[in-house]
């Protein structure tokens, strides 16, 4: 890629040893140097560095190898992969006084295994088998600079999750007309954190100084989905209730925030443990209106336990540039979604329509807090955040459609899209960060060994915000695809492919870094892919 000098690569080799193992493996390494922009990095900015993201490089490395036994019995598969990655958090920098970059450095691994066994008991024709183990640690890394020269970097703070899941599923024999599946779903999650933080707490090994302290969260869950085949199409319902147990690390003593008011929040250093029992109820229709049209509606009443870090967080989030504060008494969400789909799909014409109508109960959401005057309240540049809940609405509509405008020796497609969501609380004030209207269209066509694909998409400004946001203007992209296979390279691909080819300063009204951090300017990419073997 021109933009960012940005390489990436990857090598994958799948070997049948034997007629019933096969063994897969993939690697993968990307390398960037600081990615192009249009203009000044960071809203309203006019000194500093022009046209250039700064402290935005990627480097990431990925490995996977599995390996699969398959029988008259069923199948089995063991799999490990890991991805170890580091990027900055982009910010402005001046080399100008005292300066910090954050970077963050991670590494994955995961274990998987899956299995599914053929008539594994009387009464059910297939039993699924998912389990994994993933262990996941991240290091935030700060690094000082005096009027542009290096001083020192430091692990500020440093933490680890350890996941461990399985899910079991038993398909039923079909009684009478209906066929379905029952399922149990376990996850367990350890957190832990250590280090100093951004300056809002003292270090231990419990997490004191992290943005959350080191918590635990165990999840039981029973499922049952059934599906009953009709003379219009077919019904479906499902059901679902977890047990969620969330317990928190006690710490040495309590923590406290200094707010520029000169006030002061404040954590218990004990806050106990949570639990909830979500329970979920959905039913849902296809009704086969004529061979080349789909109704579909479904009615879903879906509950949610608060996150660990909706309940707990207290302190600096580096990654998201937020100081976000948890809320222990958080109650369960309750999602009631009403859905209704409409889709042509065979002819020339092809289209798909869908709306939907979600009331939520209590509702959790990261309200920036207001400083008296309309603006959000910054602790040391970084914005104040808390987990809040109340009910809200949310609605909208997608709509995807492909055209075949010539048939012949150079096709000729055209795709349209859409989508709009509008989200609002109970209050009457709109809910943070919401995704504003995309529009979008796009050609597809081919000529010998050649497919081409022009797409514009505009994405509108967003003025539906919530008190302390800002209105985010709207923008406009185009890309285009091009792959080249000769038929002299048999299993060969060239590609070329342009992103943002308007070189637009579009910002992502969703980010909390949209003022600080655009969208990557124009991209060109370039490379080639070749599969052999059989």
């Amino acid at each position: 890629g021109i933009n960012g000098h940005d390489r990436q690569g990857r090598l994958g080799l799948e070997l049948p040893l034997g007629d019933s193992f096969v063994l897969r493996t993939d690697y993968g390494v990307r390398r960037s140097s600081d990615f192009d922009i249009d203009g000044y990095q960071q809203k309203d900015q006019q000194v500093g560095r022009k046209d250039k993201l700064q402290n935005s490089e990627v480097e990431n490395d990925v490995f996977s190898i599995t390996g699969l036994y398959e029988g008259d019995w069923g199948f089995a598969g063991l799999g490990y992969s890991t991805w170890e990655t580091q990027y900055g958090i982009p910010e402005v920098f001046l080399g100008q006084g005292e300066e910090e970059q954050e970077r963050i450095r991670a590494k994955n691994d995961r274990f998987d295994f899956r299995s599914e066994i053929n008539d594994p008991l009387p009464g059910f024709s297939a039993a699924r088998l998912k389990m994994a183990y993933t262990s996941y640690r991240q290091q935030e890394i700060g690094s000082e600079f005096d009027n542009g020269a290096f001083v020192e970097s430091e692990v500020e703070t440093r933490f680890n999750n350890n996941e461990t899941e399985m899910r079991l599923e038993m398909v039923h024999n079909p009684i009478g007309d209906w066929e379905g599946v029952v399922g149990l779903q376990i996850n367990d999650r350890d957190f832990e954190a250590e280090g100093e933080g951004h300056g809002h707490g003292d270090g231990d090994e419990h997490g004191g100084g992290f943005y959350i302290r080191g918590n635990d969260t165990r999840t039981v869950g029973l499922f049952v989905l059934e599906e009953l085949p009709t003379h219009f199409g077919r019904f479906e319902v499902a059901a679902r209730v977890d047990h969620v147990r969330s317990s928190t690390d006690d710490l040495d003593e309590a923590r406290d925030i200094d707010l520029p008011s000169g006030e002061e929040l404040q954590q218990s250093a004990i806050l106990g443990s949570n639990s909830f029992t979500p329970f979920s109820l959905s039913a849902g229709t296809l009704v086969e209106v004529d061979p080349a049209h789909h109704f579909r509606m479904s009615v879903t009443r879906s509950q949610r336990a608060p996150s660990a870090e909706q309940l707990y967080a207290f302190g600096s989030h580096a990654a998201a540039g937020t100081v976000e504060i948890g809320d222990p008494n958080l109650g369960k969400e309750t999602y009631t979604n009403f859905e209704v789909g409409f889709d042509r799909h065979v002819g020339a014409f092809r289209y798909e329509l869908t709306t939907f109508y979600n009331y939520v109960d209590d509702f959790i959401y990261l309200a920036a807090q207001n400083d008296g005057t309309g603006q959000a309240i910054e602790i040391e540049g970084d914005t104040l955040v808390v987990n809040e809940q109340q009910n809200a609405k949310l609605y909208g509509a997608e709509f995807g459609a492909i055209t075949d405008l010539i048939d012949g020796p150079i096709p000729l497609s055209m795709r349209l899209s859409a989508d709009h969501v509008r989200g609002k609380l109970s209050n009457g004030e709109n809910i943070p960060r919401m995704s504003p209207t995309r529009l979008g269209i796009g050609f597809d066509t081919s000529y010998a060994d050649w497919d081409f694909s022009l797409d514009y998409r505009r994405v509108f400004k967003q003025t539906k915000t919530a008190v302390t946001e800002s209105n985010t203007d709207g923008y406009n992209l185009v890309s285009f695809d091009a792959n080249w296979s000769p038929a002299s390279l048999k299993g060969a691909e060239i590609f070329i492919q342009g992103r943002n080819l308007l070189n637009e300063d579009g910002r992502r009204h969703t980010s909390f870094f949209k003022d600080e951090s655009p969208i990557l300017g124009r991209t060109i990419y370039t490379g080639i892919r070749f599969d052999f073997g059989g």
